[in-house]
């Protein structure tokens, strides 16, 4: 100690110290008790979230077939192209062949592959040749992955009768709506561990639990018949111009319906650039009088008991009292004596 140094001065000087490393002390034990005690259960679901892998994996969709086996809706795949940027040593390159496949241009590809995330999305909906394709290439940290995708094989075809599905693999109108549950399945999932690069351990952890794909629905629906009345209503639309019409096939010892076309109608494939009022089937959610089309009914209960032949006549007066209120002809006029077979063709 010098002489002019003052006697209690290195005294102060180790007390101010030792009172700063309490103070680091004190904070790293606060530090410590908040990760280890406080936010213990919010650092563990991190660490779980960036060590474990999970995979949901997507059912089958049950196909929709005719009375005949034609398939009439069922799935087919498409491809989900992701990239795991800090695995890939040469973006400059991926970028170039992926961007002309991926209809990209490659200033976007490229600013994902050189993000640094973990995983980036490059392309959703990736035809099947062209996802087989990039498959095919083997390049390190591109993942090509199927997904399955809904298509009704014959467009609009009995489209009102179908309804459509959408991206969640959930119906909505028409067979597609009714029997969502059937049809839909139940999906499966895949549980495993990763490495720090996404990678997955194979001798790791490693459970998984297949999908159950859904059932196959058999309509008594003809093709052919369906084509050919759907043809024929837009000729008589057009003929006419109507703004509407309807028609349905039955078989008359079963009830079967063979086929059921409506007009106005949409593709079900293409259902998100469609009208939302056009998924209403009219054949069975549209209110409306009957009219002459009941008379087949009327007529045929009629020959069945026998109470009536074709040449049956009947006065046509033009308008009926039914419960205090007068029903008259669509053209508001009388016939006078007609026979039956002239009432089915008026």
């Amino acid at each position: 100690m010098s002489a002019e140094e003052p006697e209690g001065k290195p005294l102060r000087r180790i007390t101010f110290l030792s009172a700063v490393l309490f103070a680091f002390m004190l904070i790293n034990v606060g530090q410590l008790f908040r990760w280890q005690v406080l936010e213990y259960d919010y650092l563990l679901g991190l660490a779980k979230a960036e060590h474990d892998w999970y995979m949901e994996i997507a059912p089958l969709r049950g196909a929709i077939r005719d009375r005949n086996g034609h398939f009439l809706a069922l799935d087919i795949f498409e491809f989900e192209v992701t990239a795991a940027p800090p695995m890939i040593a040469n973006p400059g390159e991926v970028a170039d062949r992926l961007a002309p496949l991926l209809d990209r241009p490659r200033s976007e590809i490229l600013e994902l592959l050189k993000s640094g995330q973990p995983h980036v999305r490059l392309a959703r909906r990736v035809p099947q040749q062209i996802g087989e394709t990039i498959e095919s290439w083997g390049l390190r940290g591109i993942k090509v992955e199927p997904r399955p995708k809904r298509v009704c094989t014959e467009n609009n075809l009995a489209a009102h009768v179908l309804g459509f599905v959408n991206e969640t693999n959930n119906g909505y109108y028409g067979v597609e709506g009714y029997y969502n549950q059937i049809l839909k399945g139940r999906a499966g999932e895949g549980q495993g561990e990763r490495d720090p690069a996404g990678n997955y351990i194979p001798i790791g952890f490693y459970r998984l639990a297949p999908p159950r794909n859904g059932r196959d629905l058999v309509l008594t629906i003809d093709r052919t018949i369906q084509y050919m009345v759907e043809e024929e209503l837009e000729k008589a639309i057009a003929r006419y111009g109507a703004e509407s019409g309807t028609i349905i096939v039955m078989e008359p010892k079963t009830g079967s319906i063979l086929a059921m076309a409506s007009y106005p109608s949409y593709d079900p494939n293409r259902f998100a650039d469609t009208p939302a009022e056009l998924f209403v089937n009219p054949s069975v959610s549209t209110h409306y009088e009957p009219g002459s089309v009941f008379k087949i009914i009327t007529m045929a209960a009629g020959l069945d008991a026998g109470v009536i032949t074709p040449q049956s006549t009947f006065y046509d007066s033009g308008s009926i009292e039914v419960g205090g209120r007068t029903i008259m002809n669509w053209d508001r006029r009388g016939h006078g004596l007609v026979t039956m077979t002239d009432v089915l063709a008026q």
